[in-house]
């Protein structure tokens, strides 16, 4: 009964709103059919634990005769293109590109995209959370015979946003990836960016 009455309260409140002439409506604030556009550089911490002898699994020791190896992972950028398909969901895709490249000879610059959907703990609030679930391919070159460019796996990133206006928010995000392919990869990045939607 007592969510029964706030539902009826919440409706009454969003028909006052609307009748209000549109300058004075107070801003939108959740993502609904908005289209977002971030930047957000970053930087990280790995750890791999290999399949074989013969892999290079780039220890900072650059020991090569370890199983389980960690190392920084260089400086990055994400773009990030989103769409709000309901006020708590948003589809989303981030393309993953290098700035630095690693220490390891023969590894290119990092390039990957995960794909996935974004969930919104709060929504009609400035200061919001959210958290992510990701499908990732990570298509770094490698140059080891023994080691695959291409890595599939999983990624999660947990972040608040802060939305300055209804069309421009800043963001603070940790992020877990997880690749299965070239040997077991765990990472962990941190990063604060910024984002554009429209309309």
């Amino acid at each position: 009964m007592v969510a029964g009455i706030a539902l009826v309260a919440s409706q009454s409140v969003r028909a006052e709103e609307a009748s209000l002439p549109f300058a004075q409506r107070p801003p939108r604030l959740d993502h609904r059919h908005q289209l977002g556009i971030s930047l957000m550089p970053g930087i990280g911490y790995r750890m791999i634990a290999r399949y074989e002898e013969g892999q290079v699994c780039l220890d900072d020791s650059r020991d090569d005769s370890k199983w389980v190896c960690t190392n920084d992972v260089p400086a990055f950028l994400d773009l990030q293109f989103a769409y709000g398909a309901t006020p708590r969901l948003d589809v989303l895709a981030d393309l993953r590109v290098g700035l630095d490249l690693d220490d390891a000879i023969g590894v290119g610059r990092q390039l990957a995209i995960a794909p996935g959907v974004r969930l919104w703990l709060d929504r009609d609030v400035r200061l919001k959370f959210f958290t992510t679930l990701q499908f990732l391919y990570d298509a770094t070159k490698q140059g080891q015979a023994r080691v695959p460019n291409g890595d599939f796996g999983l990624r999660n990133a947990n972040g608040l946003m802060y939305d300055a206006f209804q069309n421009l928010g800043f963001y603070v995000q940790f992020g877990e990836s997880l690749g299965f392919v070239r040997w077991f990869r765990i990472e962990v990045d941190v990063g604060i960016g910024m984002q554009v939607r429209i309309p």
